[in-house]
């Protein structure tokens, strides 16, 4: 075999043709057992329909528990979310730390490829308006040096726009083909990180004052993001191995986006408020903080692998010997659901973008590997976090396509000779399944509803009245939008692991119509 022959999406060659074959197992696990478990409920009602009859139905009945918690827990989070947008968190942080605030310096970093300079430039305005004091903020945009947009004239514009808005804005271009790296995103992060380090170190900071944020280039930031983040970190006794994650929300043009991205996007944020509510269960997930000290221990990001993000809490999880905790700061910022320059293309953007988050399924290979070589962190641990790993792709895979086709395949069952089973469990179960399918279901898309509807900023003007009954009606095309663009982009990607068809970085591509506006919490 050639050298070529042994790489694997793990990022890593492989040393052996035993360790090849090992991980060529594990990165084509998750996708065999989609599909082994798309074809199930075929499977049972044709070869063991009297299993069918209650698994089925059962298989509904934990999935409505679960949306039910999910519904809760988005409840939580959001009244959570309200109360502290009412705070002054800029006050709370110096009532708790006092002259400590003081020592706090911000960087924030931000990976360029093409992105256009109205994204960038609306990005860095959003940190300008932070209630924060600029003189403590440091901003370094990274540009990839193969960028088709950001020339020199254009970087020299931005350089001017923004020099003097904070205490200091860094350009700098990461040069393509660098030994041991890949086209990825965390190879230019961690290019424009180390650049800004090295800065602030000759200007007399440590890297126990500086927190750095990782941010997408139209990620902007909240007007509380800073004082909360600041304020996490300071009463933080773990701050040295931990990371902290904000709530997402796609909201910098949602009003101008096609419902398939709404919905997607809403979904998201569902997601990032929900782990909010458990940090045990939290990943990092886009745009995210960590201090200088940890960002350095564990080596910066991963220059190698697409999903540096989902990677980062990985590879921190086991540098630090299990202790490792994403912190959730409740607090929002705000980023760009997709849309390109037609309804068409933006549908296509929104598959591949899903597809890109979903292919952290690779990190499965990573964390069996991992474990194996820790043996400070106790095998319970691992065991969990590998399971929660699988469980989470395979049922974003797999869990919204059964749901649908189960009510069909369970009407389709004959019923069977009267026993015990047959005759109180089965039914039973069957009855519970449909009572809590009625029950739950409407009220969880309800509440999900609510929930998405207040927290959209105010209507454009460009935008005729009857759009504030759009978005909500347009939810009742979840039945085909979750399997188009939840499911399919999964299934795809860790099919794609089987056959070795891995994927190479792409920026999504991100259009906008408008100027985003009125995005702060009520």
């Amino acid at each position: 075999m050639t050298a070529q022959s042994y790489l694997t999406s793990t990022g890593t060659p492989c040393l052996s043709l035993t360790q090849f074959r090992v991980r060529r197992v594990l990165e084509s696990l998750p996708g065999a057992m989609v599909w082994l478990t798309l074809a199930a409920p075929f499977l049972l009602v044709s070869q063991v329909p009297h299993i069918a009859h209650w698994l089925l139905p059962l298989y509904v009945v934990y999935w409505m528990i679960q949306y039910a918690n999910l519904a809760v827990r988005q409840v939580w989070e959001f009244v959570r979310m309200r109360l502290r947008s009412r705070a002054d968190w800029l006050v709370q942080a110096r009532a708790n730390h006092g002259e400590d605030l003081d020592q706090v310096h911000h960087l924030v970093v931000f990976p360029t490829y093409s992105e256009s300079p109205e994204i960038l430039r609306q990005s860095l305005g959003a940190i300008e308006d932070a209630n924060y004091d600029p003189q403590s903020i440091s901003v370094c945009v990274t540009f990839e040096e193969r960028s088709p947009v950001w020339t020199p004239e254009a970087i020299a514009e931005l350089e001017a726009r923004f020099r003097g808005s904070f205490a200091r804005f860094l350009t700098t271009r990461h040069p393509d083909g660098l030994p041991g790296e890949e086209r990825v995103k965390g190879a230019n992060l961690t290019w424009g990180a180390q650049y800004a380090r090295k800065i602030l170190h000759e200007q007399g900071y440590t890297d126990d004052q500086v927190i750095v944020s990782a941010f997408d280039a139209d990620t902007r930031a909240s007007r509380d993001y800073f004082a909360a983040l600041a304020d996490t970190h300071l009463s933080n006794p773990n701050r040295d191995y931990d990371a902290y994650q904000p709530i997402l929300l796609f909201h910098n043009n949602v009003w101008d986006v096609p419902a398939a991205s709404r919905i997607v996007g809403s979904i998201a944020t569902f997601w990032t408020m929900v782990d909010s509510t458990q940090p045990h269960r939290m990943k990092i997930f886009s745009s995210h903080a960590m201090g200088m000290t940890a960002l350095v221990n564990v080596g910066y990001w991963c220059k190698t692998v697409i999903p540096d993000d989902s990677r980062q809490y990985w590879r921190m999880f086991f540098a630090f010997d299990g202790r490792t905790v994403v912190r959730p700061l409740h607090t929002p910022v705000y980023l760009d659901a997709v849309q390109a320059e037609s309804y068409q293309k933006s549908l296509k953007e929104q598959y591949l973008q899903l597809r890109r988050w979903s292919y952290g399924v690779i990190d499965f290979t990573y964390i069996a590997e991992q474990s194996l070589n820790s043996p400070k962190i106790s095998f319970w641990t691992k065991a969990v976090q590998l399971s929660r790993q699988y469980l989470q792709f395979q049922f974003w895979a797999t869990a919204p396509i059964i749901l649908l086709i189960i009510p069909r395949l369970v009407g389709e069952l004959r019923p069977l000779p009267f026993d015990l089973l047959a005759g109180f469990i089965s039914p039973l179960v069957a009855a519970i399944s449909n009572v809590m399918s009625t029950i739950v279901l409407p009220i969880g898309l309800t509440v999900s509803v609510a929930v998405a509807t207040l927290l959209l900023p105010k209507r454009p003007e460009h935008k005729p009245w009857w759009w504030s009954l759009k978005v909500i009606v347009e939810w009742l095309l979840m039945p085909v939008i979750v399997p188009l663009f939840i499911c399919f982009p999964a299934i795809d990607a860790q099919t794609r692991l089987i056959f070795r068809r891995y994927l190479g970085f792409r920026v999504t591509v991100k259009e906008r119509t408008s100027v985003p506006a009125g995005t702060e919490l009520a």
